[in-house]
C-alpha cells in the first residue's frame, strides 16, 4: 500500500478520494491504482531519478501519476497545456525524460515534440482508444501488480512561464529525490494547516490547472491529509 495514502485506504476504503468530470475514485481504488502504476513505471525501465513528462488536463489520472512518482523516486514534470511542440521538445531535451504520459487532446503535440527533439521516451496515452506506438494507461495499470520495491521520495518539478527566454525547471531543496517517501507527510501537514483545509470530511475544489505549482500544492497538501479533491 502506498505509504502516503495507506491509512485512508485502510480506515475509509469506500469513501471518495478524487472526483473529476468522468467519475470518482475511492481511497481503496486510488491505493490499488497507484500501487500498480508504480509497478508499471518500474516495468518501463524507470528508476530513482528518472523523469516523466505529464501532458494531461485536470483529471484523476494526473493525480494518480503524480502520486505514483512521489512514491517511486521519480521526477514528474506537469507540462503547461498551452505549450506547442517546440516548447515541449525543449523540455524533453532539458529533462532527458524517459516517459511521456499524455491525454488524447495532447497526444499529437507529444508526438511532434518527440520527433523534434529526436527523443524516444516511452509514450503512454490516457484514452479509451488504442493509439499505435503508445501504451494505453488503463491497460498498463490493469496488467501490473502492486509494486513491492522500496518507496523513494519523488515528486514534481515545475517550469517557469519563460517570459525571459526559455522556461526553466525549478526545484526546491525540500524535494530532493531518493529519500523516504513519507517525508511528504510532514510537508503536507504544514500545507493543510496553513490553508485550513485538512483531514476527513473536508473537500478541496481544484479549479486552476494542475500543471501550476500553486494548484498542485493546494491539491496535494490536502489530499495527503485525507481530504477529498474535486478536479474541475
Amino acid at each position: 500500500m502506498p505509504a502516503l495514502i495507506a491509512a485512508f485506504a485502510a480506515d475509509r476504503p469506500d469513501e471518495v478520494a478524487i472526483v473529476d468530470a468522468r467519475g470518482s475514485t475511492t481511497w481503496r481504488e486510488v491505493d490499488d491504482r497507484v500501487a500498480r502504476l508504480r509497478d508499471a513505471l518500474l516495468g518501463l525501465g524507470l528508476r530513482t531519478g528518472s523523469t516523466v513528462l505529464l501532458m494531461t488536463g485536470n483529471e484523476r489520472a494526473a493525480i494518480e501519476v503524480i502520486l505514483a512518482c512521489m512514491h517511486t523516486g521519480l521526477l514528474v514534470v506537469p507540462v503547461n497545456a498551452h505549450w506547442v511542440a517546440d516548447e515541449v521538445a525543449y523540455v524533453l531535451e532539458d529533462t532527458g525524460a524517459e516517459a511521456v504520459i499524455a491525454s488524447d487532446a495532447r497526444l499529437d503535440v507529444a508526438r511532434k515534440a518527440m520527433a523534434a527533439a529526436g527523443s524516444s521516451p516511452v509514450l503512454v496515452v490516457v484514452s479509451d482508444q488504442d493509439h499505435p506506438g503508445a501504451e494505453r494507461y488503463d491497460d498498463l495499470i490493469a496488467r501490473s501488480d502492486p509494486a513491492t520495491e522500496e518507496e523513494r521520495f519523488g515528486g514534481p518539478m515545475f517550469y517557469t512561464s519563460g517570459t525571459t527566454g526559455r522556461p526553466k525547471g525549478v526545484r526546491s531543496r525540500l524535494n530532493a529525490i531518493g529519500g523516504p517517501a513519507t517525508d511528504w507527510k510532514v510537508i503536507a501537514e504544514g500545507i493543510g494547516q496553513g490553508i485550513g483545509i485538512s483531514g476527513p470530511g473536508s473537500t478541496l475544489l481544484l479549479t486552476g490547472p494542475i500543471y501550476h505549482s500553486v494548484q498542485w500544492v493546494y491539491s496535494f497538501g490536502t489530499l495527503l491529509n485525507g481530504s477529498t479533491v474535486v478536479v474541475q
